[in-house]
């Protein structure tokens, strides 16, 4: 998640969170991570790891990182 703070006049000043990765539960210990494009859609990047490769990829994949 990355917090944002808005510049509009309307809303100046005003915060708001944005994800950028996500993990779904796919089934009995399988996972999915997504990572959100700039086109405001989620993109699987990872799909039917267990949850600690899904954690661990969420730490090590710069691709996941906020900028």
């Amino acid at each position: 998640m990355q917090r944002y703070r808005s510049g509009f006049e309307d809303n100046r000043g005003e915060e708001f969170d944005a994800p950028f990765a996500r993990i779904d539960r796919m089934g009995p210990d399988r996972f999915d991570t997504y990572w959100m494009r700039h086109t405001g859609k989620w993109w699987r990047l990872h799909s039917g790891v267990t949850l600690a490769e899904a954690l661990r990829t969420l730490e090590t994949d710069g691709m996941l990182h906020s900028v």
